[in-house]
C-alpha cells in the first residue's frame, strides 16, 4: 500500500465520522419552564407569651474581705542596653547588605561544620554512628568464627560454578 492510499483513507474515514452541522436541525435555545405559581404559605402568627417575672433576687449583705496585703514595689534594675551582633538602624531605614565572599563547591559556609560521615541532611543523625560501622574484611582472611587451616592443609574450595551463558533462542524467526 502507498501512503498516499493510506492518507486518503484516513481521511475518509476522519471526514465520515465527524458529525456534520448541516445533517442535524437547530435546536431552539433552552428555556427554564416557568415556575408553577404556588400560593403564598400564610404562617401562623406566634404564639404571645406574657412574659415570666422572675422573683426579685434577695439582697445579701456583702462580705467584707479582708484589705490585701500591702507588698512593697519590687524595684527593677533599668534593663542594659546589649549591643546585637549586626546594629539595627531606626525605622524607616534599610541596612547596608553585607559582602559576602562565595562559597566554594564541595565546602561548607564558614562556622559550619560538614556532615557527619554517613549523616545525609534533612534525616536525623543515625544513632551510635560509630558502633555500626564494620571495617570490610580482607579477602584472604576467614571470619573471626573460623580458624585459618593449619599449616600443610589445603583451602576448602567453592564449588565450581559454570559460567552464565544466555539461553539460546529456540524460535526459528
Amino acid at each position: 500500500m502507498s501512503p498516499t492510499y493510506l492518507l486518503v483513507v484516513l481521511l475518509g474515514l476522519v471526514v465520515l465520522t465527524a458529525p456534520s452541522l448541516a445533517d442535524y436541525p437547530k435546536h431552539p435555545p433552552f428555556e427554564k419552564p416557568p415556575p408553577e405559581h404556588k400560593p403564598p404559605v400564610e404562617k401562623p402568627p406566634p404564639e404571645h407569651k406574657p412574659p415570666v417575672e422572675k422573683p426579685p433576687p434577695e439582697h445579701k449583705p456583702p462580705v467584707e474581705k479582708p484589705p490585701p496585703e500591702h507588698k512593697p514595689p519590687v524595684e527593677k534594675p533599668p534593663p542594659e542596653h546589649k549591643p546585637t551582633p549586626l546594629e539595627k538602624p531606626p525605622k524607616g531605614e534599610k541596612p547596608l547588605p553585607e559582602h559576602k565572599p562565595p562559597t566554594p563547591v564541595g565546602k561548607p559556609p564558614k562556622g559550619e561544620k560538614p556532615p557527619h560521615y554517613g549523616h545525609n541532611p534533612g534525616h536525623p543523625p543515625a544513632e551510635n554512628a560509630e558502633d555500626s560501622y564494620k571495617p570490610p574484611t580482607p579477602v584472604g582472611k576467614p571470619p573471626k568464627g573460623e580458624k585459618p587451616p593449619g599449616p600443610g592443609k589445603k583451602l576448602p574450595t567453592p564449588p565450581h560454578k559454570p559460567p552464565h551463558k544466555p539461553p539460546t533462542p529456540t524460535h526459528p524467526n
